[in-house]
């Protein structure tokens, strides 16, 4: 029996799954216009258009680590997903919901944490990756990735990504990114008042 805190297990019944997830949080949120993975039906990630604004929010899940329960009713963080997009997950955004064939839209990226090194919040695993193709998205180019088995050609895109929005950290801030040229917010002061967060802005 694991009576100590660790990062390689937890019990199962301190999880929330990603179906227990979907029906009690995304799905309300979304007001059924989530569209996720076609091969995950309760994916964490997914994207809604606002199609009167010609926007879409892409909702990444920086965390969507495989859960492994084995003979004592544990669950194993994977190393594969701890802290990251999953493959699946990358493969996802690359090739669905960056889709290049809308005109004229607005892309906005939400994630847990942030996906470029601010001094102020880490970022997650394979963010690094994210960051390229939001660059081959915004730069018209195309982006090939053997690791994740991806291939996709941007280069007739119109429209763009704009925005990142995160959290992870207890103070808000801003900084524009000139790689990708997106603005990424921090928003993580859900009550000023209360927490008296000082703002930063770089």
């Amino acid at each position: 029996e694991i009576k100590e805190f660790s990062w390689e297990y937890i019990p199962t019944h301190c999880i929330i799954s990603a179906a227990e997830w979907s029906q009690s949080v995304g799905t309300p949120l979304a007001k059924g216009k989530a569209v996720k993975d076609k091969n995950n039906k309760d994916s964490s990630y997914f994207y809604v258009d606002f199609e009167d604004k010609k926007t879409r929010v892409i909702t990444l899940d920086s965390y969507d680590y495989i859960v492994e329960e084995n003979e004592r009713g544990y669950a194993r963080y994977s190393a594969e997903t701890w802290d990251r997009l999953s493959d699946e997950q990358m493969k996802w955004f690359a090739e669905t919901a960056l889709d290049p064939n809308k005109d004229g839209w607005n892309y906005i990226i939400a994630s847990h944490n942030h996906l470029t090194d601010s001094g102020i919040v880490k970022t997650f695993g394979n963010s690094e990756t994210v960051c390229a193709i939001l660059e081959a998205f915004n730069n018209k180019t195309a982006f090939e990735s053997d690791e994740y088995g991806i291939k996709v050609d941007f280069t007739n895109n119109t429209s763009k990504a704009i925005l990142s929005i995160f959290g992870h950290t207890h103070r808000d801030f801003y900084t524009h990114d000139k790689r990708t040229g997106m603005l990424f917010l921090g928003s993580g002061n859900a009550k000023p008042m209360v927490y008296e967060c000082s703002n930063s802005v770089y």
